[in-house]
């Protein structure tokens, strides 16, 4: 796999700009904790930072339909569109909480942030995502991606790890094809043009690739070794966590409720997604959705990090206890 950018200096950077911010952290400052500790009282306010994707609707979800409010949680949301800018608004204390894939968060951990799990948001699915071709494309299977450039939105994700997992499973060296980077927006023109061979789409993108009728599935990459991981969660701060568990509590409830509402509700989510979202309705109406869940198993999360190790994005295999401790 051949990268224009250096794994090592990028995450070096990454995280030496959220640790420089440490010193300003509120670790036991509880100024967007609050004090209050039970609905009917004057509403915490916390701030969580938050990416506008259909795996967040059940924050959304949360807020609009008061069940933030009746745990006495007045919340707002403040953009985090990647690693760097969530673990810096954590460890700042400009974020009490944020939303975000899981393998960022995990090598953030392994590099020194003191980060802990404060809800889960989904797991991996077969409705989401797929790695897609041009419809007239010669390449058939997973391992026709031998020497190929595959379209990906970073360079080091969650999408990138299970292309890579499904790559091994068919006797495909990683090393031997090319990642490139582009926004998901520019993904069908880079096929059209050949800057690529192949792509990889999540919603909403997938389904306007389906419907423009110019693309055809390959693969889904969260098959195989990736099957029902955990996707993407809520993180804090461990100083966050230890100084306002009671506000911590609440927030747990509050998700917990959402999401076991947008699992069972489908109908609900997609009418709200395009509240917060650029997805309009008639898009919303027929995207796949991800697997929202309230459950955070540890022994899926760790073969995500194993996974992660295996792939050569850790340094060294990571235990993700640290995630649920004190």
């Amino acid at each position: 796999m051949r990268q224009t950018v250096n794994l090592a200096l990028l995450l070096t950077a990454l995280l030496a700009f959220a640790l420089g911010v440490r010193a300003f952290a509120a670790g036991g400052d509880s100024t967007a904790g609050g004090s209050t500790s039970a609905a009917g009282t004057t509403p915490t306010k916390i701030t969580v930072g938050v990416l506008n994707v259909s795996d967040a609707a059940p924050l959304f979800l949360a807020i609009a339909d008061g069940t933030f409010a009746r745990h006495g949680l007045s919340v707002e949301t403040t953009p985090a569109p990647g690693a760097a800018q969530a673990t810096s608004g954590l460890v700042s204390g400009d974020m009490q909480f944020a939303f975000g894939s899981y393998v960022p968060f995990i090598l953030a951990a392994q590099r020194g942030v003191q980060l802990r799990i404060a809800a889960p948001a989904d797991d991996v699915n077969d409705a989401f995502s797929r790695v897609v071709v041009a419809k007239d494309s010669p390449l058939r299977t997973v391992a026709d991606l031998k020497g190929k450039r595959i379209a990906v939105s970073a360079l080091i994700n969650f999408g990138t790890l299970g292309i890579q997992e499904s790559l091994k499973a068919a006797g495909v060296d990683p090393k031997s094809v090319t990642f490139v980077t582009f926004p998901f927006p520019n993904m069908m023109s880079a096929l059209e043009h050949g800057q690529v061979d192949a792509a990889w789409l999540v919603e909403p993108f997938l389904t306007q690739a389906r419907d423009s009728g110019n693309t055809r599935d390959l693969f889904d990459p969260f098959g195989g070794t990736m099957q029902g991981v955990p996707a993407a969660g809520f993180m804090m701060t461990a100083a966050y966590a230890k100084a306002n568990p009671d506000v911590v509590s609440r927030f747990k409830r509050a998700m917990a409720e959402a999401s076991r509402r947008a699992a069972a509700d489908p109908a609900t989510v997609r009418r709200i997604i395009p509240t917060f979202t650029k997805i309009p309705e008639s898009m919303a109406a027929k995207i796949g959705l991800p697997a929202y869940t309230a459950v955070l198993d540890p022994a899926k999360l760790q073969h995500l990090a194993d996974l992660m190790a295996s792939d050569g994005l850790l340094a060294s295999r990571f235990d993700v206890s640290v995630f649920f401790g004190d």
